[in-house]
């Protein structure tokens, strides 16, 4: 299946994960309390819309209902990413 999205909209999302990139990149941001904040009061605005306005609204119904039941499953106790030592480690 595919689903199509006007090059504008990529480009929006390219340049929110490259900023979420950026910031997340850098360790000491985590203990800014401020700047934590003023991250997100910037890019809030664009996470919405994008999440609901742009994805969401393009998923087929059967997708979003996959996508409805995976968060209903994922917050499940028995669900083995829950589990610690299931979940995979990065370095």
């Amino acid at each position: 299946m595919r689903i199509k999205f006007e090059t504008e909209e990529i480009i929006r999302v390219y340049r929110l994960l490259e900023a979420l990139n950026d910031f997340f990149h850098q360790p000491l941001n985590f203990e800014d309390k401020d700047a934590v904040m003023r991250f997100a009061q910037k890019n809030y605005p664009e996470i919405r819309e994008l999440y609901y306005d742009t994805i969401w609204e393009r998923l087929p119904e059967d997708i979003r209902d996959k996508i409805t039941n995976a968060e209903d499953e994922r917050d499940s106790p028995e669900n083995p990413a829950l589990i610690k030592e299931n979940r995979p480690c990065h370095r």
